[in-house]
């Protein structure tokens, strides 16, 4: 029960809009970065994301494989 609110609070927040600091924006994310520092890049250029983006783009999905 705990796990489905969870992913339900996740997928609300991912929906949800980002707080921009104006209208028009123009950021550049640096070749070779970390989650952590786009999140950090992205918050200085006036796209407010928080930590939780990091954490919701480091999720991978698991893949199941086919023994023989």
């Amino acid at each position: 029960m705990v796990a489905g609110a969870l992913v339900a609070g996740m997928f609300k927040w991912a929906n949800s809009p980002i707080d921009l600091a104006s209208s028009e924006l123009d950021i550049t994310i640096k070749s070779h970065s970390t989650l952590r520092s786009v999140a950090l890049q992205l918050d200085r250029g006036g796209a407010h994301v928080q930590q939780l983006f990091v954490l919701m783009t480091r999720a991978r999905p698991v893949v199941a494989t086919q023994v023989r």
